[in-house]
């Protein structure tokens, strides 16, 4: 799997977003905490199922895939920065002189 591509489980259900505040309904999905509780002010069923829901369905914070999430996130960070590095290594550096507003090299 590349490094860019979020694992399915790590996406909102409703939003289809990276998850900060992951929490699990009664029938097993995972939502956006934020984005579920939006979802059942105006809806009363679970938008994958279609089964009754309500707030009192949804349990709190999921501490442990929410752990996954953020460590997923801090190696791809990571990642993408020693990527970033490494490609600019040995490039010429470009800087715009401040009196000229030319592009100068070094």
């Amino acid at each position: 799997m590349p490094a860019s591509e979020t694992p399915s489980e790590y996406l909102c259900c409703l939003s289809k977003k990276l998850m900060k505040y992951p929490v699990r309904s009664k029938y097993g999905h995972h939502f956006e905490r934020s984005a579920i509780e939006k979802f059942i002010q105006s809806n009363s069923f679970c938008p994958v199922t279609g089964n009754p829901l309500s707030e009192s369905d949804i349990g709190p914070v999921n501490k442990t895939l929410q752990w996954k999430i953020k460590a997923w996130v801090n190696k791809n960070e990571t990642e993408a920065q020693e990527n970033s590095e490494s490609s600019s290594e040995g490039a010429p550096q470009h800087f715009h002189c401040p009196l000229t507003k030319t592009v100068m090299q070094e």
